[in-house]
């Protein structure tokens, strides 16, 4: 029985991290010796936290979506464009500020009062990154620009509105494929069935 509990006491560890690139993010070789003393190699891609909003319209019952080019989608599927909620690094201090100033950047919306859903690990067999989901309300006037993201970082993105009902089905056929973004179609649908509802959003 001691044998058991001191072998259920010893915990994996880092021995030994490289940073092998350094860029837009950061590849890592990571060795780490696991609970039962066996050494593990792995690439590891260090992406940080990630804030993602899907903004939505109560009343009219729609969603702001970006459409942009994934580099790794075009060269391993052909894919190329995708519709997404607005996403981006965290920098600031809290994820929510993230949230609403990516949704401001690349949507052109401003949310008051960003709503969390979860924080998830989006691949954790290969990347760090971490995802704080959250969903808020904007009206028309909330409108203030006209979005697309920043030059600087040739995101060269499209804002569409598209009623929530339209999105779901969307999510339902696999033309909206993105994780995050389906992740948050569901939980909004979840919470709040009515603003899915075809004739009343006629």
């Amino acid at each position: 029985m001691s044998n058991l509990i001191t072998q259920q006491a010893e915990l994996p560890r880092v021995i030994e991290r490289r940073v092998v690139h350094r860029g837009w993010n950061e590849l890592c070789m990571i060795r780490v010796q696991s609970a039962a003393g066996t050494d593990i190699c792995r690439s590891v891609e260090n992406h940080g936290d990630v804030a993602v909003l899907l903004p939505f319209d109560a009343r009219r019952r729609t969603t702001l979506l970006v459409r942009q080019l994934r580099v790794p989608l075009l060269d391993a599927h052909q894919i190329t464009s995708t519709l997404e909620a607005p996403a981006g690094v965290v920098e600031e201090t809290e994820p929510s500020d993230t949230a609403q100033r990516e949704a401001l950047e690349e949507a052109g919306v401003w949310v008051r009062s960003p709503v969390k859903v979860g924080t998830m690990y989006a691949m954790p067999s290969v990347s760090t990154e971490r995802l704080h989901l959250y969903v808020g309300e904007y009206c028309e006037s909330d409108r203030v620009s006209a979005g697309g993201g920043l030059d600087d970082e040739q995101e060269e993105i499209e804002v569409v509105e598209v009623k929530l009902s339209e999105a779901s089905e969307l999510v339902d056929s696999g033309e909206i494929s993105d994780m995050k973004t389906v992740l948050l179609i569901w939980a909004l649908r979840h919470q709040r069935p009515d603003l899915f509802d075809c004739e009343l959003a006629q």
